[in-house]
């Protein structure tokens, strides 16, 4: 039997589709490693940061779940946000994410106090430190900057005439306790 020439090109083209294939193969394994990373960064990230109850996950599908703060001035403006609606305060985090790092996250749906971050299966780690470098900025913004508290109080106080009719939630009402929180909240609040 005789052998066929085989040109370079070919035999790169064989080998690039076996290392491809060698990668499908170990993506579960690199998704647990990173996702191990991923979380262990998170949990260190903000961890001064009195909001952030707990960070959990499994592989690269990680979770942190927030909580109402302890002290006065941010208590304040995170009522206030509950009253306008209980999941303005996880929009708002999106929010920040996406517009100031180009961070794409999601609240969970049955919780609004659950942040999901969920990276694909191929990013790097640098991509995965920038993304947890993203996330400390934001939090770190909610904990010592009033800027947070501010944009999404004025966000949520005034909602289009389509949200009002889409939403069950009591605006009007909401509206009224925002003002009457403002109007009672200490100098030092957040708004």
């Amino acid at each position: 039997m005789a052998q066929k020439n085989l040109s370079p090109g070919f035999a790169s083209t064989v080998s690039g589709r076996q290392d491809a294939q060698d990668d499908r193969e170990q993506l579960p394994q690199r998704a647990d490693r990173l996702g191990l990373e991923l979380r262990h960064r998170l949990s260190k990230a903000p961890a001064p940061c009195e909001m952030v109850k707990e960070v959990r996950g499994q592989d690269l599908l990680c979770g942190i779940e927030f909580q109402a703060p302890q002290s006065t001035g941010m208590r304040i403006s995170f009522e206030a946000f509950k009253a306008i609606h209980p999941g303005l305060f996880g929009q708002m985090l999106v929010m920040r994410l996406f517009q100031d790092h180009d961070v794409l996250t999601q609240i969970c749906g049955n919780n609004f106090m659950v942040l999901k971050v969920a990276p694909p299966l191929i990013v790097s780690e640098e991509q995965l430190q920038a993304c947890v470098s993203s996330i400390r900025d934001v939090v770190e913004t909610v904990h010592s900057s009033s800027v947070f508290w501010k944009d999404a109080l004025r966000l949520g106080a005034e909602p289009s005439p389509l949200d009002r009719r889409a939403c069950s939630h009591d605006w009007d009402g909401g509206v009224r306790k925002l003002r009457e929180l403002s109007r009672r909240a200490p100098q030092r609040a957040f708004f």
